[in-house]
């Protein structure tokens, strides 16, 4: 509104630089130099109070240049303040990166609920750096948002368009959509005004670009219209859903702009981690049947089609469409311009999403591609338990085999023992092997029989081949591995 942008260029080499040029006029009109010599001012009286205002735009630039290198703030290059030749007044030129304001990309490209989710999560990144930095923005609005080539949305303009507006009547003018009751009331205000204001402008984002209390989109917009809402909302009327926001969404952005400021977020990390918790739950639960691709600004769309816009709104944001999303890419101005917890909740953040630089045509089926992958682990668990079943299975019918088997051998060893002619001595029936001596000890007192046991490695290896033979056992040796009862 104040002042003009230029794109500009720098050719060193084979190499092209650009950067964008605010121009700024002090006094900004010739009627606030008319008006200030109908009251009377006297040439210095008039140089002191304009210089003033140079001055206090000066020391916002200033303010710009602490902030430079933040990824969500537009980046300060440098300044000159210049005075004017043949007339009263100066020039201020500001030199910063070029970006595309966000008025210009909403009535360019289709956007979609994820990128109204980011839009709030990387101004919330901003607020956060004014907030350790004591500063309030007081003038958070689309025109004042701005997008890099990279995808990033910024933050700029801090303060030098409340400078600009200063009258010498000392009034201000401007439009009160985005300020917070208690700024228009004119009563005590913390940096929570500047999470009402990105609240306000998330609501137009996902209510077809209308605010609080107006006609639903497309219906025309009258000034008394206007009037009406601002009062409304002003007043501290509740704000009806936004029309493209699920519950969750809804909630977190009238928790934003809540009338009083005690019910809004405390500061922006809080809004943020909501934000991202959003975004977290949009992404994984992604319907490829379109109800995630709803254009949050059907304006584009006619805009693109060459069609007249039958709104007297000069940015209209969201809608209803499941139109596919289309391949926009950007437009360099050349004017600068899940369920969430409703108790309120944190969330630690890892970097919860990558942002292409330009609008893909489709969002990929992420849904389905995770079901694929579950059905995938789920045929292998299934394989794998059905290898562990056959595997036990086997082992168990063969241990039981193992056992009938020596149960066999054991019985046919005991009747060849039985069968076999007799000799000198005793013979001996094989009862257990390995017990202690004492249990073995027992056995042989109580069952009347004699007590065999072995002494070295081939004794056992002798007295087990003639076991085996169905020889008779005519004596037993001990020996400390254990003990082989035999009954005689």
């Amino acid at each position: 509104a104040f002042g003009k942008v230029f794109r500009i260029e720098r050719r060193e080499f084979s190499n092209v630089y650009t950067s964008a040029l605010k121009v700024l006029e002090v006094p900004h009109s010739q009627e606030d130099v008319v008006s200030a010599r109908s009251q009377g001012m006297s040439k210095e009286s008039m140089t002191s109070y304009f210089y003033g205002m140079v001055e206090d735009v000066v020391e916002e630039i200033s303010l710009m240049s602490k902030l430079q290198g933040i990824s969500n703030i537009v980046s300060y290059h440098d300044h000159a303040v210049v005075e004017k030749e043949g007339e009263f007044g100066w020039l201020i030129f500001i030199r910063m990166e070029l970006l595309t304001k966000l008025n210009d990309i909403l009535m360019s490209e289709s956007l979609y609920k994820d990128d109204g989710i980011k839009i709030g999560i990387d101004i919330c990144k901003a607020l956060e750096v004014c907030e350790r930095n004591k500063i309030i923005h007081r003038d958070i609005k689309p025109e004042n948002v701005f997008r890099s080539d990279q995808g990033d949305y910024k933050l700029g303009d801090f303060g030098i368009a409340r400078q600009m507006e200063k009258t010498v009547a000392g009034t201000k003018t401007g439009t009160y959509s985005y300020m917070a009751p208690e700024v228009y009331n004119r009563q005590p205000y913390n940096m929570t005004v500047d999470i009402y204001s990105l609240g306000i402008l998330l609501y137009r984002l996902f209510n077809n670009g209308r605010f609080p209390f107006l006609p639903p989109y497309p219906a025309t917009i009258s000034y008394l219209d206007k009037e009406k809402a601002d009062l409304k909302r002003l007043a501290g009327e509740e704000m009806p859903d936004p029309c493209n926001a699920d519950p969750q969404i809804s909630y977190v952005i009238k928790k934003a702009c809540a009338y009083n400021p005690k019910d809004r977020y405390s500061t922006a990390d809080e809004l943020a981690q909501d934000l991202k918790k959003l975004l977290h739950d949009l992404t994984a639960n992604y319907d490829p049947t379109g109800n995630n691709e709803k254009v949050l600004n059907p304006e584009a769309e006619v805009e693109r089609s060459g069609e007249s816009i039958s709104t007297e709104e000069s940015t209209v944001l969201l809608d209803t469409s499941t139109q596919p999303r289309q391949d926009d890419s950007v437009v360099n101005s050349e004017d600068y311009a899940l369920p969430i917890n409703v108790e309120g909740s944190t969330a630690n953040d890892s970097s919860l999403f990558q942002e292409e630089n330009n609008v893909s045509s489709k969002k990929k089926p992420r849904k389905y591609l995770l079901y694929f992958f579950a059905g995938i682990l789920i045929s292998l668990l299934f394989i794998i338990v059905g290898i562990r079943t056959d595997f036990f299975t086997i082992l168990t019918n063969k241990k039981q085999s193992e056992a009938i088997t020596d149960k066999e051998h054991t019985e046919s060893k005991s009747t060849q023992e039985k069968q076999s002619n007799e000799d000198v001595g005793h013979s001996y029936e094989l009862i257990d092997v390995g017990l202690t001596w004492y249990d073995a000890r027992d056995i042989c007192y109580k069952s009347g029989g004699h007590l065999a046991v072995i002494t070295s490695d081939e004794e056992q290896k002798e007295i087990s081949r003639l076991l085996v033979e169905g020889k008779k056992i005519i004596t037993g040796l001990v020996d400390t591995k254990g003990v082989i009862l035999f009954r005689g």
